[in-house]
C-alpha cells in the first residue's frame, strides 16, 4: 500500500510539471497556474515525505488537523492523492480540449485610462464608495478598541461575508489595477507634458495606495497586500518574468534584472508571512508556516476518514445566492466545507477549514464533481487567456483578469465557494463594462 500511495503521489508531482511545461512555462512566475502549481506541490511535500518515512512529522500539520493525522488511514490517504490526480489530469484535458494559449500581457496591449470621461467617473465613484465604507468600518467598529485588544478578526469576519462582501470584494479587485495601470501611466512618455493628465493618474494612484494600507490593516488580511503586489508584477511584467527566460538566463550564465525581481518579491513574500504569522500566536519554524498554510491535501484526507462521503446536489445553489443576506433567505445553504468544518470540530459560524476540493467532491458528488470542478477551473483559465489575447485590453478587461486571479485556489477551498459567486454575479457587470470602454463612451 505504502509504494502505491507514493506511485500515485509521483504521478501526482508529474502532472504539475506537466502543467507547467506544457501550459504555463511562457507565462509570468505569479501567473494563477503557476501559483496553481506552487500551492499543490507544497501541499504534496509532507506526504511525500510519508512516503518515506512511514509517518506524518507533526511540525508539518496545522494544529486543529494533527489529532486526526497521528495515525494513518493508508486506504483513505490513497483516496485522497488519487481524487487530486483525477483533478489534475482531468484539468489537463479539458486545458487541451479547449486550445489554452499562454496567459501574456504586453503593456503596449493595455490602454490607458480615459482620465476625461468614462473611467474617470467609474473610478471616482469607486474610491467614494470604498473610503465611505472604510470609514464606517473605521467608527461602528470602534476600531482602537480592537487594537488594543491585538486582533481585527471581529472586522474581517463581518465584512468578508453577506452584503458587505461585496465592497470588500470592490477593495481587492479595485486597488490592484488601478495601482498597476496608473503607475504605467505616470512611468508614460505619452504623459509627459499632459500635466492634467499625471496630476489625475497621481491622484489615483495615491488613492488606492491608501485604500491598500488602511484594508490591509483594519481586515488582517495578509493576501490582500502580498497577493496584491504578486498581480501587479504579473501585468507589469509579463513573460518577461516566466520559467522559460529564468531557465535561459540560467543556461546562458546570466542573471538578469528580472530574476532579481524574483528573488525580492519572493524574499518579501517569506518575511512578511513569517511575521504575521508570528503576530497571530502561530510558533515554528519558516517551513512549518508555510507547510501548515497549504494543507488542504491533509485536510482533504482527514475529511475522508471521518465518513462524509455522500451526495449532497443542494450545495451547489450556494454560489448563485453568495449576496443575498441570511435574512432575506432563511434556508440559504452554507458551502460544503463549512458543514464538513461542523461535522468535524461542531458548530462554530466562525470557522471554517479549508478541506479541499478532493473532501468536497466527496461530500457533494463523489468523483464527478472533481471533473466538473476541474472543467470550470479550465474554463475561467481559457476566458482570463482570451481576454489576454485581445488587441487593446482596457481596464476593466484587467479587472476581469483579478476577478478571476485567486479562483486556482479552487484547489483549496473548493468549488462551492464565494470565488464562484463572484464569477457569477462580477464577470458580466465587468464584460459589459469592458464593452461599453471599446465603443469609447
Amino acid at each position: 500500500m505504502d509504494n502505491v500511495i507514493f506511485a500515485v503521489i509521483v504521478f501526482n508531482c508529474l502532472t504539475l510539471c506537466y502543467i507547467v511545461f506544457k501550459f504555463s512555462i511562457r507565462e509570468n512566475l505569479f501567473s494563477p497556474l503557476n501559483i496553481l502549481v506552487l500551492f499543490q506541490s507544497i501541499a504534496l511535500f509532507p506526504l511525500l515525505l510519508y512516503s518515506f518515512n512511514g509517518y506524518i512529522d507533526e511540525k508539518y500539520v496545522a494544529h486543529h488537523l494533527i489529532e486526526y493525522t497521528r495515525s494513518i488511514d493508508k486506504e483513505s490517504l490513497l483516496l485522497t492523492v488519487s481524487g487530486y490526480l483525477i483533478f489534475n489530469f482531468s484539468f489537463i484535458n479539458f486545458m487541451r480540449f479547449l486550445n489554452y494559449r499562454p496567459i501574456i500581457f504586453s503593456l503596449k496591449k493595455i490602454g490607458y485610462l480615459d482620465v476625461k470621461g468614462f473611467d474617470l467617473f467609474i473610478l471616482l465613484i469607486s474610491l467614494v464608495v470604498i473610503y465611505s465604507y472604510l470609514t464606517h468600518i473605521i467608527i461602528s467598529f470602534r476600531i482602537f478598541e480592537f487594537f488594543h485588544a491585538g486582533t481585527t478578526y471581529e472586522i474581517r469576519f463581518e465584512v468578508t461575508r453577506g452584503p458587505d462582501a461585496i465592497i470588500f470584494k470592490i477593495i481587492e479587485i479595485f486597488v490592484p489595477v488601478v495601482l498597476a495601470v496608473t503607475y504605467m501611466n505616470i512611468k508614460s512618455m505619452r504623459m509627459k507634458k499632459n500635466y492634467s493628465e499625471r496630476l489625475i493618474n497621481l491622484f489615483l494612484f495615491v488613492s488606492s495606495s491608501v485604500v491598500l494600507f488602511i484594508a490591509a490593516i483594519l481586515f488582517g488580511i495578509r493576501g490582500l497586500g502580498f497577493f496584491s503586489l504578486l498581480f501587479i508584477v504579473f501585468i507589469l511584467y509579463g513573460s518577461n518574468l516566466s520559467l522559460a527566460r529564468l531557465l535561459k538566463s540560467f543556461i546562458n550564465l546570466k542573471i538578469g534584472l528580472h530574476f532579481a525581481y524574483a528573488l525580492f518579491l519572493f524574499g518579501i513574500g517569506l518575511v512578511y508571512f513569517y511575521f504575521y504569522s508570528i503576530t497571530r500566536g502561530i510558533e515554528g519554524d519558516l517551513a512549518k508556516l508555510i507547510l501548515t498554510r497549504a494543507d488542504f491535501i491533509l485536510a482533504s484526507y482527514v475529511a475522508i476518514t471521518q465518513d462524509i462521503i455522500d451526495i449532497n446536489l443542494q450545495k451547489i445553489i450556494y454560489p448563485f445566492t453568495v449576496y443575498i443576506p441570511r435574512d432575506f433567505l432563511e434556508n440559504k445553504q452554507y458551502p460544503a466545507v463549512v458543514d464538513i468544518t461542523w461535522m468535524i470540530f461542531g458548530p462554530n459560524d466562525r470557522f471554517g477549514a479549508e478541506f479541499g476540493i478532493v473532501a468536497e467532491s466527496f461530500y457533494v458528488l463523489p468523483f464527478a464533481w472533481l471533473i466538473f470542478s476541474a472543467f470550470l477551473l479550465a474554463l475561467v483559465m481559457k476566458y482570463v487567456s482570451f481576454v489576454s489575447s485581445k488587441t487593446l485590453i482596457n481596464i476593466y478587461d484587467l479587472f476581469i483578469v483579478k476577478t478571476t486571479y485567486y479562483y486556482v485556489g479552487i484547489q483549496a477551498f473548493g468549488a462551492i465557494s464565494q470565488a464562484t459567486g463572484d464569477l457569477i454575479f462580477m464577470l458580466p457587470i465587468l464584460a459589459f463594462l469592458s464593452s461599453l470602454r471599446n465603443r469609447r463612451i
